[in-house]
């Protein structure tokens, strides 16, 4: 194919895209309508079959036998994964033992006395709890739940209150969270936890710290210049009568899956696959409400759940990642791509400018998006071809993309965490956004630099 042409449909392509998007059409049709017109354009201009030696005699249909083969893969392989874990997650959330679990971590807190060391601990500890809730909406409103009013009452203003809670959820990172685990199997090729010890701890912890600090300074100056943050007389925060009756071990399971993959992986030679993690964390749990319930109906209906999360993620998440994956082919196969990224070979420090381009594409995605799943699960696919022409580990490329395109997601006015807080909160959207400005975009330069310096030097 033409040099020239493959350029400027892919640039077509990935324009058409994008604005599809930005108009609210659903991304999975878009990434399939997509993905199916390149990999035809590609079969048109070449004469050439997606699926090589292995056509099925009809290169035409071998475009559509081809999302039939990826579908397959990604079922037997990081989609099952995916699937498990969000109905775990979803079947935590439904026992409320996600609510026991917050409680747990973060009613302590208030013993600390000062109040913005405490916020700087509740985002803390919400940051640690986003491995095992990984909903950034489902864990502000939990937090929120818990310690808003505690906050509120050691006199911390409520917009600062609000944008610490809200930040907490804002960085998808661990073993157990969809977007690491596409980019340890798909993206990466190694396991979730070589993914997170490995390569992205350092970069995650290089933003905690960074956006912890900002929240604890910034924070505080910003409540003493306006001359908010004055206690406030408010009612207990009493945990819920169906949070309370549960036993005080439903705490600990949802971190069961978390604590079974880091624990084998460290202290033994045992390899734990994250799906017999989540399988292993929900037999237990489903054995303790038989004994909890005493009604196996109870118990079946809980199974059911399970299996209803399972679907409920292959609709919402594996559905993307799959037809992602078509459309991040079809641009391949067009070879535009290729030939950037030749190009840009012979330019020095290309890979700096290279890794920050695919950084803010993450970001300046996930802000007009409201999800980092869109962008990361479409161009993610790319980052391997585009590591092997940079002579640069892929690592480099996807650790700060994956990660940028969970934390810009606190600068959405679309995120569904950002709109459920501001409405629990009764405070305007824009005056959030405003205050996460600072510490979102420092901790996001915080993790860049981590990054290249860790990985790309």
């Amino acid at each position: 194919m033409n040099g020239t042409l493959a350029i400027v449909l892919t640039v077509i392509a990935v324009a058409a895209v994008m604005t599809l998007i930005l108009k609210k059409y659903n991304p999975v049709l878009v990434f399939t309508v997509a993905g199916i017109a390149l990999l035809l354009i590609y079969t048109a201009i070449t004469g050439t079959s997606v699926l090589g030696d292995d056509t099925s005699g009809s290169a035409v249909l071998d475009v559509f036998t081809y999302i039939g083969t990826a579908t397959k893969k990604q079922l037997s392989g990081v989609g099952a994964n995916l699937m498990i874990v969000a109905a775990y997650a979803m079947f935590m959330s439904h026992i409320k033992a996600s609510d026991r679990l917050a409680y747990a971590m973060t009613k302590p807190l208030a013993k600390l006395g000062n109040p913005y060391l405490i916020l700087g601990a509740v985002y803390l500890a919400g940051i640690l709890l986003k491995m095992m809730i990984t909903s950034h909406a489902a864990l502000s409103l939990l937090l929120f739940a818990t310690t808003y009013p505690v906050l509120l009452r050691l006199g911390v203003d409520k917009l600062s209150a609000a944008a610490a809670l809200f930040l907490s959820g804002s960085m998808d990172w661990g073993v157990n969270d969809g977007a690491c685990i596409f980019g340890a199997e798909t993206v990466l090729g190694i396991s979730v936890f070589e993914y997170f010890s490995k390569y992205q701890m350092i970069p995650a912890v290089a933003n905690i710290a960074v956006t912890c600090i900002i929240i604890m300074v910034y924070f505080r100056y910003k409540d003493r210049k306006s001359g908010s943050g004055k206690a406030v007389d408010i009612a207990d925060n009493e945990m819920p009568e169906e949070v309370r009756k549960l036993p005080a071990i439903y705490a600990v399971y949802p971190a069961v899956p978390l604590v079974l993959v880091i624990g084998f992986s460290l202290f033994t030679d045992i390899k734990m696959d994250v799906f017999a993690a989540n399988v292993i964390g929900s037999a237990i749990v489903l054995i303790s409400e038989a004994f909890r319930l005493k009604s196996f109906q109870a118990v079946s209906d809980e199974l059911a759940q399970i299996f209803k999360g399972m679907g409920s993620a292959f609709a919402n998440i594996l559905s993307l990642i799959i037809m992602g994956g078509v459309f991040a082919q079809g641009l391949i196969n067009l070879g535009g791509i290729n030939i950037v990224f030749n190009a840009l070979g012979n330019i020095e420090n290309a890979a700096f400018f290279v890794i920050l381009a695919l950084s803010m594409l993450g970001f300046f995605g996930v802000m007009v998006l409201g999800s980092g799943n869109a962008t990361w699960m479409a161009f993610g696919n790319l980052i391997p071809d585009i590591a092997a022409k940079l002579g640069v580990s892929a690592a480099a490329f996807a650790i700060p993309m994956q990660l940028s395109a969970s934390i810009g997601r606190g600068l959405s006015p679309v995120s569904s965490a950002l709109l459920a807080v501001t409405g629990a909160a009764d405070i305007q959207m824009q005056d959030l956004i405003k205050r996460c400005v600072v510490p979102i975009v420092c901790g996001e330069a915080a993790m860049f630099i981590a990054s290249y310096i860790t990985l790309a030097l």
